[in-house]
């Protein structure tokens, strides 16, 4: 049950980072973009096949994408800033 909810989650993120990409006026860099793009590829090809992926080991559970929230001023506060941020909590909980 968990894992559809992530599922889900992360194909929220991943649409909502393409439709950032070809947004203009996005605070996003393209670089960023896509750093989020593949991050969130890997983790769903993962959780398509009821499988989690740590990275960095289960103790270290903070996402690339998050890192980027923080450390860039404003981006947490768009609609794909939000939609990280609700996915990491829900992979804060898994296993």
């Amino acid at each position: 049950m968990q894992i559809d909810k992530f599922i889900v989650l992360l194909k929220e993120v991943l649409n909502q980072a393409y439709e950032e990409e070809k947004n203009e006026k996005s605070l996003w860099s393209l670089e960023q973009i896509h750093s989020v793009i593949e991050e969130m590829t890997q983790l769903l090809s993962y959780a398509e096949q009821g499988k989690i992926f740590f990275k960095y080991g289960k103790k270290q559970r903070m996402l690339n994408s998050t890192y980027i929230l923080t450390d860039t001023y404003n981006l947490d506060s768009t609609l794909l800033g939000k939609k990280i941020s609700a996915l990491q909590a829900q992979y804060d909980k898994l296993i």
